[in-house]
């Protein structure tokens, strides 16, 4: 291999390297910076929660009583939990799932849940949570009074 060869092998590679930390640096202006965000409320100041929400979680609003002030369970608890769930969907449809005569008024109000409540299949969000509420510790919705108001 002659010097000038040599040279010339360096100067590529040396090119190489520089066009590719040109290339990797971000641009001025590549990243714009975010505005601030204001979460949505609704006219009386609360966050505004509207939405589709999905109902295919294991983990129940309001946390069962026999859970009591554990905000998580443990995994022998959540297996038995989904043992049951899968249980009483295995049983079929029952109560208001079950089809009730066409064109009947049970039949079309009865319908709208229907879809929202059958075939929800094995796919489901799972969570050691007791419950989706967290707030206040126990887990559960304050019984509400018209005495208190919602204050």
């Amino acid at each position: 291999m002659t010097n000038r060869s040599l040279a010339l092998g360096v100067t590529g590679m040396l090119a190489v390297v520089v066009v590719g930390i040109v290339l990797s640096a971000p641009l001025a202006g590549q990243y714009a910076s975010p505005d601030a965000w204001d979460v949505p409320r609704t006219p009386w100041g609360a966050p505004d929660l509207q939405g589709i929400w999905d109902s295919k979680s294991t983990t129940p609003m309001q946390r069962p009583p026999q859970f009591a002030d554990r905000e998580f369970l443990t995994d022998d608890e959540i297996a038995a939990l989904e043992e049951e769930r899968a249980r009483v969907q295995s049983e079929g449809p029952q109560g208001r799932d079950v089809r009730a005569a066409s064109g009947t008024e049970a039949d079309v109000e009865g319908a709208y849940n229907n879809i929202f409540s059958t075939g929800l299949g094995t796919s489901y969000s799972r969570s050691m949570r007791s419950s989706l509420i967290t707030d206040p510790p126990d887990g559960r919705m304050k019984a509400f009074s018209w005495e208190e108001g919602l204050g």
